[in-house]
């Protein structure tokens, strides 16, 4: 079962106790305007920092569909979560320099 679908299950104030989990999206972009990289692993995955909204954008290429998958607006550990459980990607254990506060 995905992560997302048991987040989806919780009651506003569980998902406040689990903190901000990230929205799914597929597109042809690893982020947009006003972003800064964070950190570049194997394979094209990346972690950027929209700057204006300090908001997470971790993605990865998706070659079944010819884009790229896009976790956005999560804390630090549920992007983590997410990324691992519902698609087996490995991002770093711990924040990237540069978004330790969050």
């Amino acid at each position: 079962m995905a992560v997302r679908t048991v987040y989806d299950w919780l009651d506003e104030s569980s998902r406040q106790n689990f903190g901000a989990f990230p929205s799914y999206s597929y597109g042809h972009a690893s982020h947009d305007e006003n972003c800064q990289l964070l950190w570049e692993g194997d394979g094209g995955r990346q972690i950027w920092l929209q700057l204006t909204t300090n908001t997470l954008w971790a993605s990865w290429p998706a070659p079944e569909r010819a884009d790229r998958m896009s976790l956005r607006g999560g804390t630090w550990k549920n992007t983590h979560l997410a990324a691992k459980e519902d698609f087996d990607i490995d991002l770093p254990e711990q924040p990237p320099e540069g978004f330790e506060h969050f």
